[in-house]
Order: C-alpha cells, then sequence, then structure tokens
C-alpha cells in the first residue's frame, strides 16, 4: 500500500493536531520536525484538500522551533498542490516576508517580498 493521504490519514491527523497545539510542548520536537518533513516529500497527494489544510497549519509549529531551512519547501508543496496565482500563496509570502525579516534572515524576507509584490501584479 503507498503512503497516500488516504491511507495514512490518522498519521497525518496526529500530527496535524500536534502543529495546531503548538503552544504545547512535545518531549521530543525533533522526531515530531522529522516526520513533518517525512511526510511532506513521501506521501502521495490523494486527497489535496486535506493535504493543503495539513501543510498550511504547519507554519506556527516551524515558527515555533525556528526549522527556517524547511519552510521554502513547504511552500513550494503548497504551490503544487495550489498554483502560484492566487490569493492564499499571496498571503503566503506576505507571512513568510514578515516572519523572515523578524529573524533577521534578509536574503530569504527579500526573496518573499519579491514573490509577494509579483503575485501582487498578477492578480490586479
Amino acid at each position: 500500500m503507498a503512503p497516500a493521504v488516504s491511507t495514512c490519514r490518522t498519521l497525518i491527523d496526529s500530527l496535524h493536531i500536534i502543529c495546531l497545539v503548538h503552544g504545547l510542548e512535545v518531549r521530543k520536537p525533533r522526531n515530531v520536525i522529522d516526520s513533518l518533513i517525512s511526510v511532506t516529500e513521501h506521501i502521495i497527494m490523494d486527497e489535496p484538500a486535506v493535504f493543503l489544510l495539513f501543510l498550511q497549519d504547519m507554519f506556527p509549529y516551524w515558527e515555533k522551533y525556528l526549522v527556517t531551512e524547511y519552510l521554502p519547501k513547504v511552500v513550494a508543496r503548497i504551490e503544487y498542490v495550489m498554483g502560484c496565482d492566487n490569493d492564499y500563496m499571496k498571503s503566503v509570502y506576505q507571512y513568510l516576508y514578515y516572519l523572515y525579516t523578524r529573524w533577521n534572515k534578509s536574503e530569504l524576507a527579500f526573496k518573499y517580498k519579491k514573490k509577494y509584490s509579483d503575485s501582487h501584479t498578477l492578480l490586479r
């Protein structure tokens, strides 16, 4: 059986709940981070709406544990699921711009500011 959203629903729902209660401490956050990365990279997206919700709710968890190096890959997966010419992606780019600015990562902040500006221009 292939690792698809429909066949791994219990795992995805459990990880999703952990991401949603990001204010609570997890005993081994590295295990959760590794699981999130593995699911993001290897799952077959047979239920795109469920997977998209899971991806977007990961952001607070990544932010809490300062996992900045993986955020661009999560954004790439969201772009793949949704396409990049829409209002949701515009808000993701804006969020990442502010997040990287706050973390003093100016190169990444500039990258997402540019993507936000480009997507804003496309939507007009």
